[in-house]
């Protein structure tokens, strides 16, 4: 179980966008074995999928725990904007951390812009083989220098 501390309700008023994804990682494998491994390089980029196997997690459980993160971004995005994939966003997975950087490409970008967001997102297994990834987008810090 997970409890909100004080510091977590603080950070909620900072929250513009964000988006929740249940994650199947039965189904994930299943894509993968219908696929291949064309299904995983159109999902994932070499840095995520090199994360994946280096956490000391198991490797699906990270991968899925991605794709949530990744589909929890076009929820909170309202959709893919047109000719925009999975690929356009990038999980920096960083073993031992409950929040990983998003980082978004192309239209997602420029939507992020225009909302003045900065994505991040995360992810629980709560049940076996089902998991809950979430993205929150939080204002991206402005510096009042006009120089910068």
């Amino acid at each position: 179980m997970h409890k909100l501390t004080s510091s977590a309700t603080a950070d909620a008023a900072t929250i513009r966008t964000a988006g929740l994804d249940l994650v199947d990682i039965e189904r994930l494998r299943l894509a993968y074995r219908r696929s291949g491994p064309e299904f995983l390089s159109r999902v994932f980029d070499e840095h995520e999928l090199m994360a994946a196997r280096s956490c000391p997690a198991p490797t699906w459980q990270v991968l899925g725990r991605m794709f949530g993160i990744k589909e929890s971004v076009v929820k909170a995005a309202a959709g893919f904007p047109p000719d925009s994939g999975y690929r356009d966003i990038s999980i920096e997975a960083r073993s031992g951390q409950r929040e990983w950087p998003v980082r978004v490409r192309g239209e997602l970008a420029e939507w992020a812009g225009r909302q003045g967001v900065q994505l991040s997102g995360g992810g629980w297994m709560i049940h076996s083989g089902l998991g809950l990834a979430w993205t929150i987008g939080r204002p991206v810090a402005r510096t009042s220098d006009p120089r910068q």
